[in-house]
């Protein structure tokens, strides 16, 4: 009885093991799996943002928005967005900042220029769309909603690159020391990258708090300084100009504007920018840039 009990034992654990060794070659079968789709690079876009913003008096010296991420091959073009304001948009890639004038050659104390990397642009008129890699100085030159040329000539109120390369690049308005903005590309393949929609967004939320900064220093402004000055009579103390914080916010205009004075009181005109105050009743404005050949 002992055998058989041990031979039927026996007959269980092999007819065990077959199906354990069943199982396991279930297991060890390779599966099949798909292949691997390598990311595609999206389509390349037209961008547009914003050189400035503002009218009149009150200027918004800002690339907006300040900061922005695109795809490698897309065309970024940046317009100006202020009605009388002039600016320009550099790449320097790391390069020396050029001074905003320099003397003639050959010419008086007085007779500056514009130098030309700021005054033109660096793409010749009727040539393709420049890329950039990060490498040498591209730029603008002046931009400005008036034409600067002939009759008929549009203005230079709009400047364009194709991104090439992935990296993070720093850009500046060259007659504006504080201007200054980044633009990183990423590789064509990223997906999560902002829509025009979404910069327009971002433009909007940059430029409505110095807005309302200019709008604050305007009132302030309103409230013009006294003090005695001789023989009973007032001096006067009026911004030509006037800069929030920060710099980017700034009111083109004299505060308070109007002013009423005695005779014999003193003005003293105040200044924290480049401005000047001239009095030229009846006669025409003088222009900024005397162009000479």
């Amino acid at each position: 009885m002992f055998r058989s009990l041990l031979f039927g034992t026996l007959v269980l654990l092999a007819a065990f093991a077959v199906a354990c060794a069943s199982e396991g070659d279930d297991v060890d079968t390779p599966a099949v799996s798909e292949p691997v789709q390598a990311p595609q690079a999206a389509a390349p876009r037209e961008l547009t943002l914003l050189v400035g913003a503002g009218e009149d008096t009150v200027s918004v010296n800002a690339f907006l928005p300040s900061k922005v991420t695109v795809r490698v091959g897309d065309t970024v073009t940046w317009k100006l967005n202020h009605t009388g304001e002039l600016h320009t948009t550099h790449f320097l890639s790391g390069g020396q900042r050029p001074p905003p004038a320099m003397p003639i050659a050959g010419g008086g104390p007085t007779d500056l220029q514009i130098p030309p990397v700021i005054a033109f642009p660096s793409r010749p008129p009727g040539a393709p769309v420049e890329t950039y890699s990060g490498d040498g100085i591209v730029g603008s030159g002046v931009m400005s909603n008036v034409p600067a040329g002939p009759p008929g000539t549009p203005p230079n109120d709009t400047f364009s690159l194709t991104m090439t390369k992935p990296g993070t690049y720093e850009y500046a308005c060259l007659l504006h020391p504080p201007m200054r903005a980044t633009i990183t590309v990423v590789d064509a393949t990223v997906a999560d990258v902002p829509s025009q929609a979404d910069i327009d967004a971002m433009a909007l939320a940059e430029e409505t708090p110095l807005r309302a900064e200019i709008a604050r220093v305007v009132e302030a402004g309103q409230n013009v300084r006294t003090e005695p000055g001789p023989n009973g009579t007032t001096i006067w103390h009026v911004q030509a100009g006037a800069g929030g914080i920060p710099a980017t916010a700034q009111s083109f205009d004299f505060l308070a504007k109007d002013i009423t004075i005695q005779e014999g009181d003193t003005v003293v005109w105040d200044s924290e920018m480049f401005h000047n105050v001239t009095f030229h009743p009846g006669r025409q404005r003088p222009d900024f840039i005397i162009p000479e050949p």
